[in-house]
């Protein structure tokens, strides 16, 4: 009789890092995979539970003005962060392949503060023009030039500003947080992985899911005389997150954070070499064919969460065989 296992708490960082290779047994690589089946759904079922704010509000008390935050949500197809950290055990199909995020005091997903303040900085560096002319907006000022930058940069990065986690705010759609996705490299000088290449499972942030940002910034004064207040550089940041997303594989789309307010990044800064869409559009994302539904060869299939495993047909034409009698629903799914 199969081994029934119960894990009862909620905390997914306590789940996704020691239970969920609890049962991993040499031989019994059946059991596990049913094992690691039940706690991929345990992990996508996990609801947002309301942060505690109490340590927010001691800092806000005590750097008052220099204390700033602001809310950004994700956009579709979502965020990943952590995937560097090691997870998976290769001995089945159905375990999630990739590291991930995950606050060990909430359990929490999280973006830590070494990795806002690092996207932040290569901004400043790699994507100068672009930061120079949000500048310039948010300063009316139409004079800001590559050495302001440079001054601005060292007093930020190398200064007194701090930054910190940004952490969950509120969850996606009925509160949910984590999904379920694939992703599959090629290998371009391996013919053979390119005829039949592995889609790894892998997890991530859902969209709609918000993110709050803080930091405590100060008022910089730069020597050409044009001072910068704390609002200022709060401003700046949410533009350069907004506009250049945060986490792995943005280059595909993930990872794009919007405004939560109706407050409108600018439009018409250039975009930089091997990005094409801003915050405010909706990015262009090149699905693998080997993830496209076989019959509409259009929309992507869905992973089945408790499987482990791609669904065979996507959502809509399912429903439509399901509507039209042409297809027995437990060998569509």
């Amino acid at each position: 009789m199969p081994r029934k296992v119960t894990v009862k708490v909620n905390n997914i960082n306590l789940i996704f890092n020691k239970l969920y290779y609890e049962q991993l047994t040499p031989g019994n690589s059946k059991q596990f995979e049913e094992d690691v089946k039940k706690k991929n759904e345990m992990i996508f079922l996990q609801k947002f539970k309301d942060s505690d704010f109490s340590a927010c509000q001691e800092l806000e008390e005590h750097f008052g003005e220099c204390f700033r935050k602001f809310r950004l949500k994700t956009d579709y197809p979502g965020l990943l962060i952590g995937t560097g950290n090691p997870h998976g055990s290769g001995a089945v199909a159905s375990d999630i392949k990739c590291g991930f995020s995950f606050s060990y005091v909430t359990g929490q997903p999280y973006l830590p503060s070494s990795g806002v303040k690092g996207i932040l900085r290569s901004s400043f560096a790699d994507r100068r023009p672009a930061v120079i002319d949000f500048l310039s907006k948010i300063l009316e000022n139409e004079s800001i030039c590559d050495k302001d930058i440079e001054e601005l940069d060292k007093d930020i990065f190398e200064g007194r500003d701090i930054f910190l986690d940004a952490v969950l705010a509120k969850g996606g759609k009925d509160g949910s947080i984590l999904g379920a996705d694939y992703i599959t490299p090629h290998y371009p000088l391996d013919k053979n992985l390119m005829k039949n290449p592995n889609p790894i499972h892998i997890i991530k942030i859902l969209p709609g899911v918000t993110f709050e940002f803080r930091f405590i910034l100060h008022h910089a004064t730069l020597p050409s005389g044009i001072v910068i207040s704390a609002e200022n550089k709060q401003e700046l940041f949410r533009m350069l997150l907004c506009y250049f997303g945060v986490g792995a594989k943005t280059n595909v789309g993930y990872g794009i954070l919007l405004p939560v307010s109706d407050d409108a990044v600018p439009r018409n800064v250039a975009p930089p070499a091997g990005r094409t869409n801003t915050a405010n559009e909706q990015p262009q994302v090149r699905i693998d064919p080997q993830l496209l539904c076989p019959i509409c060869k259009q929309r992507k299939r869905e992973p089945d969460p408790v499987r482990g495993e791609l669904k065979k047909y996507c959502s809509e034409c399912y429903n439509n065989m399901k509507r039209n009698g042409s297809m027995n629903r437990n060998r569509a799914h």
